[in-house]
């Protein structure tokens, strides 16, 4: 049987707007548990459809996907991250994913696997004094690291003079990004209100630090340097197959700046929620030490470690699960179109897919709200596919996830060969759900040396 959906009544004009703003979980969730796995809301006057069920995920993401562009919300990020593989759509994404694409191929990300344990480790040798007594926020530190990562496997270049001006950057375009996202009305980006003006300057910041990179790595290629070897050099000398053509200095922007955002502030947020949980939950960090201390014998992880470190990557994806950082995703029918569900979608209307609901939806997990690695070991009942998905599905998905998870496993083991984190303070774990899911206030922790 079609139907059309229906969904929680809303405010003339705003629409959702209040509750999703004080709190999109508990209004999601909410509206699931009284209409269904597939609802319609609105932001402002503009309707949307949520939907959370695997098969209709599936659907949208897969099977259709030819019907569906990125919504509009994603129109509101492009003054950050332009026309990259994030934002870009049809021809102009098929080509970018085509050139980008042998730039992530898993034997070239594994060449950045001692790059990212010797950063960690340079982190963890200033802690032996900065945090030696003190309590301190991880989830900061875990930016700063990421980001250093990221400057040295995109430029090759040292970022962390630069982290904090970038950090506070980048942090303001997001959350304006999230408050475009949430008005009702939207007022002329140039139109000259404080919040505008502040946003342009970062913008223009991270502009200034990112192409002028591109500009230095132009001339010294001119002048006969060597190709470095990081991602900057690959997109520089990536062709496409049919073409020949080569990246612009703005194409090379727009997708730096979408790996500043993917292979920093996600990354970032995803361990510093995966050292949030160990916390909280004892046993998971004993048995992952354990294995840890099996496998390496005290010696520094490798990329050949990372296959068997199996409990270590089920933590990370049970965080992942838990704490998915792109926690919701968008797309706009092009067509009408009927879901497996029966559900149909108008034309021209904006979808919404919230990982974080799904992943903790009662009918394809035991204890959704549990954490439990062992959900994701080879000997449990594998889930549905659509059911998990944190770096999305589909021909969009993440180019960047294999460099995201060999990142977050590397990391995880070598903070745990030295130190184990235990929370300070009173309540924590509060989230932010702005563009991605960033613990609120931090993840304040004290150290302990093992």
């Amino acid at each position: 049987m079609t139907t059309s959906p229906t969904g929680p009544k809303t405010y003339p004009l705003v629409g959702s707007v209040p509750e999703l703003l004080k709190d999109p979980f508990a209004y999601f969730f909410g509206a699931q548990r009284e209409f269904g796995d597939v609802f319609r809301y609105r932001i402002g006057p503009r309707p949307l459809y949520f939907v959370a069920h695997p098969d209709d995920i599936k659907h949208v993401l897969l099977d259709n996907y030819k019907n569906y562009r990125k919504h509009s919300a994603y129109d509101k990020i492009k003054p950050l991250v332009g026309e990259g593989l994030l934002t870009s759509e049809g021809e102009t994404w098929l080509a970018n994913r085509r050139l980008a694409q042998p730039v992530f191929h898993r034997q070239r990300i594994a060449g950045f696997g001692q790059l990212m344990t010797d950063e960690t480790e340079a982190m963890l040798n200033r802690w032996e004094t900065s945090h030696a007594d003190e309590a301190f926020d991880v989830s900061a530190e875990m930016m700063r690291l990421t980001l250093t990562v990221v400057g040295k496997a995109l430029f090759s270049t040292d970022l962390s003079l630069e982290a904090r001006e970038i950090g506070e950057a980048l942090s303001f375009a997001l959350e304006e990004t999230n408050r475009r996202n949430l008005a009702p009305f939207s007022l002329p980006p140039n139109l000259p209100t404080p919040n505008n003006v502040r946003y342009g300057k970062a913008i223009g910041a991270l502009d200034d630090v990112v192409y002028g990179l591109i500009s230095e790595r132009r001339r010294t290629s001119k002048e006969g340097g060597k190709d470095e070897g990081d991602l900057l050099s690959m997109l520089l000398d990536a062709q496409d197959a049919d073409t020949g053509e080569r990246m612009s200095d703005k194409q090379l922007r727009d997708e730096a700046m979408t790996l500043f955002l993917a292979g920093h502030e996600t990354t970032a947020t995803a361990l510093s929620w995966t050292f949030y949980l160990l916390s909280k939950h004892p046993a998971v960090r004993r048995e992952l030490l354990k294995e840890v201390d099996q496998t390496l014998e005290g010696r520094v992880a490798t990329v050949a470690d990372v296959p068997k470190l199996r409990y270590t990557r089920q933590v990370v994806d049970e965080a992942l699960r838990l704490y998915p950082p792109a926690w919701m995703i968008g797309r706009h029918t092009l067509a009408e179109d009927r879901l497996p569900s029966g559900a149909t979608l108008e034309a021209d209307t904006d979808v919404s897919i919230s990982p974080f609901v799904t992943h903790r939806h009662p009918d394809f997990w035991t204890n959704p709200e549990g954490f439990d690695p062992e959900r994701f070991s080879p000997e449990r009942p594998e889930q549905h596919r659509f059911a998990y998905f944190p770096f999305g599905a589909g021909p969009r998905i993440c180019i960047g996830n294999n460099f995201a998870l060999m990142e977050m496993v590397l990391t995880l083991t070598t903070v745990s060969q030295h130190y184990t984190l235990e929370l300070v303070g009173g309540e924590q774990g509060k989230m932010q759900p702005k563009v991605t899911l960033r613990p609120k206030e931090g993840i304040w922790v004290k150290q302990r040396k093992r």
